[in-house]
């Protein structure tokens, strides 16, 4: 049996009941977002793209689909499979449709479970990837209808979250001019990051380009320290780390693991502060430890009634 359909496992395609056709026109869904063409917005910290379902017909005549409604019912069947959110946006008397992958389409592409644990020492030693053995690199006659064209195997696993786009319609606001210098500030520090864990020459400029703009689409541009750390301490077991971080490193649903970590510490540590925290008895204001520094009322005598009450006077007639 052959394993993988336009890069999908074909058993995991069966069990959504997903054919051959929507195989190919999730695959045109990806190759699209990633080419950074894909108008897009931002919802919840979610990139969501815009979908024009005559564009899937008139760049894939091999459907033989003539009908929208017939694509947007595709659509709607990856939607209840999980594999997209989907959100209508109502402007005057017209709609548009957008979608956002979720984690489940990265589980179409490749399995975790079927690699290897590798040592630390291991992962300095990774010097080549082959690029072949990410996603097939087929080429289509026929580009996008708006001039899109196909970028490299390794770069598809960024198509949650591609490269900087014009959003006309769609509320995504970035001024592209100072992107790009934020983007070279940004792989600058990404590189010095991950120089502590692996070869940084082993990775092409597009995987810097395209990691640095989705970090900052995520307004993760202040955290490249914290979220190298994350990607290299939970490698898990994996046979190729470089080629594990080329997959993973700019995919939603790791980003979304490392945002949900970062919310998890501030929790606890706001949890923390709050157990912590005095309001004092004399002036009201909140503080943290023996003394409030406001008024100078020792917390140890907020139960002397007496004293209590000779510091708020002295506190507020002096």
């Amino acid at each position: 049996m052959k394993y993988t359909i336009e890069g999908f496992d074909q058993k995991q395609l069966i069990s959504y009941s997903l054919d051959a056709c929507d195989a190919l026109i999730l695959r045109w869904f990806i190759d699209f977002s990633v080419s950074g063409k894909m108008k897009k917005t931002i919802r919840g910290r979610k990139i969501f793209y815009l979908v024009r379902y005559q564009s899937i017909i008139d760049d894939l005549p091999i459907l033989g689909i003539e009908n929208p409604r017939n694509i947007g019912r595709r659509f709607d069947k990856f939607v209840s499979c999980g594999l997209l959110e989907k959100e209508i946006i109502r402007e005057g008397t017209g709609t548009q449709t957008i979608f956002c992958p979720t984690d489940k389409v990265n589980a179409l592409s490749y399995k975790e479970n079927n690699v290897l644990k590798v040592s630390e020492s291991t992962i300095r030693e990774n010097t080549t990837v082959p690029e072949n053995t990410v996603m097939d690199s087929r080429q289509y006659s026929k580009v996008p209808s708006d001039g899109t064209q196909k970028y490299g195997a390794l770069n598809k696993f960024f198509y949650q979250n591609s490269s900087t786009t014009a959003t006309e319609n769609l509320n995504l606001k970035n001024n592209q001019s100072d992107k790009t210098h934020n983007i070279a500030a940004v792989v600058s520090k990404l590189k010095i990051n991950f120089e502590k864990y692996i070869n940084c020459s082993i990775f092409s400029d597009d995987f810097w380009q395209n990691l640095a703009s989705v970090l900052i689409d995520y307004g993760l541009a202040e955290k490249i320290s914290e979220y190298t750390q994350f990607l290299f301490e939970n490698l898990g077991k994996v046979g190729n780390a470089a080629n594990y971080i080329y997959k993973t490193a700019g995919s939603h649903y790791r980003i979304q693991q490392f945002i949900n970590t970062l919310s998890i510490a501030n929790s606890k540590k706001q949890e923390n502060e709050q157990k912590q925290k005095h309001f004092c008895v004399v002036c009201t204001e909140p503080f943290w430890g023996d003394v409030c520094p406001c008024c100078g009322f020792q917390n140890k005598n907020s139960y002397n009634e007496q004293l209590v009450e000779q510091a708020r006077y002295k506190y507020k007639f002096g």
